[in-house]
């Protein structure tokens, strides 16, 4: 006897307004606003095709709004990057260019006033001739979304190596072979290195960081590096710390942590701040964690029961 399955109507009436629905959802996603993206193709490399891929998907789907990336050629001027991005939408919600392309994103502005253009600034101050036009004395203020003007998104480095120095403290405890760290950097102000310092205090750890390269060849538990330092890896170190925007996939076996402040990781908190009509955006990098050995194991399961892993604001009485 052969079985049929009947539907009834209430199941039908069911699946036809689901149906609708992801029909509906589909519709809005299409029609909100996008979000543009200038990137160009070294950056793609270093950051992975792959993984831009899909971080674009990832954010879209979060965001629930299409990001839409233009890959510029490094040698393309200002007004080529410009229309480069101008060509992406009409009606952008958002424009994020790199630092790099700054005159770019100027150009973009005066050609397509009325809707926020960013400048993801990473660890470069603000300049005196990128500040908003309300003349204010604060060169730090940033004007609201709404406004139109030019923003500057700006990396918490205080809040980073904060949260490196933590780190660097926590392995070089559970090491019992080096017990040496170092922060290998070219240009960080005195309050960065303070907040690293702090880091390192906050786990029982007494000893003054090494600082010059000529020191270096000492063995070290903990290397954290800034992007801009040229780092030897036959350098022995136990255990690595990388400010970068490099695939994960790409870094030496030793990695402990990366830090990573790349426009995919900033995009998201940067709208947020842009939607709340923030003047002043200072955003922490995200952390890419490996773990590769008992030693990591242990440090990993220490970090997991902090409550708070960012920079301590300490009373100045205490």
């Amino acid at each position: 006897m052969d079985c049929k399955i009947i539907l009834k109507k209430p199941t039908i009436l069911a699946i036809l307004v689901v149906l609708a629905i992801i029909l509906l959802l589909i519709v809005v996603f299409f029609c909100r606003r996008p979000v543009v993206l200038v990137t160009d193709r070294a950056f793609n490399v270093l950051y992975g095709e792959k993984r831009s891929q899909y971080k674009q998907f990832s954010l879209s789907l979060c965001l629930f709004r299409r990001i839409k990336t233009v890959a510029i050629d490094e040698k393309a001027s200002p007004d080529l990057v410009a229309q480069g991005a101008l060509s992406l939408s009409l009606r952008p919600f958002a424009v994020f260019f790199p630092y790099r392309y700054k005159e770019a994103a100027m150009r973009y502005l005066k050609a397509r006033s009325g809707f926020p253009v960013v400048i993801l600034a990473g660890r470069k101050a603000q300049e005196n001739n990128y500040e908003s036009e309300n003349n204010s004395q604060d060169s730090t203020m940033i004007p609201a979304a709404s406004s139109g003007l030019l923003l500057w998104i700006n990396t918490d480095s205080e809040t980073d190596l904060y949260r490196a120095g933590t780190l660097a403290g926590i392995f070089t405890r559970h090491n019992k072979q080096n017990q040496e760290i170092a922060l290998f950097h070219e240009d960080l102000n005195s309050e960065e290195i303070a907040s690293f310092v702090t880091g390192l205090e906050g786990h029982q750890w007494d000893d003054f960081p090494i600082y010059s390269p000529e020191l270096s060849e000492k063995d070290l538990s903990c290397a954290v590096i800034l992007e801009n330092f040229s780092f030897n890896e036959e350098k022995k170190a136990d255990s690595l710390i990388f400010f970068t925007w490099m695939d994960p996939v790409l870094a030496p076996w030793k990695t402990l942590a990366i830090f990573d402040d790349s426009p995919w990781t900033q995009i998201s908190p940067a709208l947020d701040c842009l939607k709340k009509g923030r003047q002043s955006v200072l955003v922490p990098s995200e952390i890419v964690f490996f773990k590769r050995d008992k030693t990591r194991n242990s440090v990993y399961n220490e970090i997991n029961k902090l409550k708070i892993l960012k920079k301590k604001v300490e009373n100045a009485d205490n």
